[in-house]
């Protein structure tokens, strides 16, 4: 019996290593087969007036979608390819203000960029999210931004970080517009940026999944057509800023609560009662014999 106890232990802490480095890494990759995530929420946005150029002081609703889905993972474990696209609709009307779409490898275990000029730029917070800045590259931050953690933050019970920035961005190419969005096309020489470096954006980051729990972004100072050269303001091309919020946000909370669930019991909790179950048959195998009396 004393062999078959210590048979019996070793193989399950063989099994329980065996699971936490080998098969929970894979089960618990960043981007697993299927993964979407998408929101949609209610913000403001002003174009400028035809006749004088400038933007109103009065704002409309505006409908903000963005959606990031796998359209190629014909290279898994080492390669996905993402699709990002981000849609504002006019509200009253349903007409389209804004579109941009792209495409990009990432790595589906961590979410960084595999493009070697973005290597360390993350299009999606990593899993075990740690407590440092990040440089985020994704949707229309073409050229990537520095976010500053800056603290917890409790939203409906569940944990999140919350990054930041407040600065420069310049996304002229994110402007070039659709089939069904004409775009804002400028000549060679001129950019378009958010004006006097207010573009905002904060995200709550739940930190075991990675998931962006809340997101916040705008550049209320307005969007400008600007000389490279001379770095003189030319045109206005858009106001905009919104929010998740509501059951935008309870949703994706829910569906957190659940991914966060799924990744407890596949990395710690089966690998450790493997462990201990494999100690507790170990104790009676490798216990002496006792003499009798």
């Amino acid at each position: 019996m004393k062999k078959i106890f210590l048979a019996a232990g070793l193989v399950l802490l063989g099994f329980a290593a065996f699971w936490h480095f080998l098969l929970a890494p894979q089960w618990t990759q960043r981007i697993p087969p299927g993964w979407t995530w998408q929101t949609n929420f209610i913000g403001a946005q002003a174009l400028p007036d035809e006749r004088t150029g400038k933007l109103p002081e009065k704002d409309i609703t505006i409908l903000y979608s963005r959606e990031t889905r796998i359209v190629d993972e014909g290279e898994r474990p080492s390669s996905v390819v993402i699709d990002d696209t981000y849609i504002t609709k006019d509200a009253l009307t349903n007409q389209k203000t804004y579109e941009y779409a792209i495409r990009y490898p990432l790595d589906p275990r961590t979410g960084e960029h595999l493009t070697p000029e973005y290597r360390g730029d993350y299009a999606l917070f990593p899993r075990n999210t740690a407590r440092k800045d990040y440089r985020y590259r994704a949707s229309y931050i073409v050229n990537g931004i520095p976010l500053t953690w800056q603290k917890e933050a409790e939203l409906d019970g569940v944990k999140t970080y919350l990054f930041h920035y407040k600065g420069p961005i310049e996304y002229t190419i994110t402007y070039l517009g659709t089939p069904e969005y004409p775009g804002v096309i400028v000549p060679v020489g001129q950019v378009i940026r958010c004006s006097d470096e207010q573009f905002t954006f904060k995200v709550w980051v739940e930190p075991l999944t990675g998931e962006i729990a809340r997101l916040e972004e705008s550049c209320y100072s307005g969007d400008y057509i600007y000389d490279k050269s001379t770095g003189k303001k030319l045109a206005a091309v858009m106001r905009w800023g919104g929010e998740s919020a509501g059951d935008d946000d309870i949703l994706r909370l829910d569906r957190i609560r659940r991914d966060r669930k799924k990744i407890l019991w596949l990395s710690r909790y089966i690998p450790l009662a493997l462990f201990l179950a494999g100690l507790a048959l170990l104790v009676p195998g490798l216990a002496p014999k006792r003499g009798r009396s």
